[in-house]
């Protein structure tokens, strides 16, 4: 089996490899140093320990999934809004509204607040938008008919 080097050497460019050994984690790089006109017989070797990056990406992976698993599956409608539009909505939440995600992309988040509501959700959504201390969950009634 031929080595990286000797791989880097034969296409003279950069091999770039991940590896793991006895439970630690790699990411390298085997540069061949070429010089005009000859073939490479030097190469420069760069490895950098990246268990720790990868055992935190996997604990986020964990978590974002739970998080996934619990929003989605909650018993109350959550909701996200940005930019004056609906960016996430878990499934409660579509049932309560009677809507799709597709439905949500047209429509601005306030055509789904009570009409009695709106003024003090607006008022609330843009002092937090303008980075002002303001509550970042307003109870208030959802309407699918505004």
């Amino acid at each position: 089996m031929r080595t990286r080097v000797e791989v880097a050497f034969e296409r003279q460019e950069a091999i770039h490899f991940e590896e793991e050994r006895g439970g630690m984690f790699y990411r390298g790089i085997v540069y061949p140093v070429v010089e005009s006109g000859v073939r490479p017989n030097m190469a420069w070797l760069m490895v950098f320990d990246v268990t720790e990056k990868r055992r935190a990406t996997g604990l986020l992976r964990e978590s974002e999934e739970r998080y996934r698993i619990l929003v989605g599956n909650a018993g109350d409608a959550i909701v996200v809004a940005q930019d004056e539009r609906i960016k996430f909505m878990n499934r409660k939440g579509g049932e309560t509204l009677g809507v799709t995600d597709e439905d949500l992309l047209q429509r601005p988040f306030t055509d789904f607040i009570h009409g009695e509501d709106r003024p003090r959700i607006m008022r609330g959504y843009l002092a937090s938008a303008r980075g002002e201390q303001s509550s970042s969950s307003w109870p208030l009634m959802l309407s699918s008919s505004g």
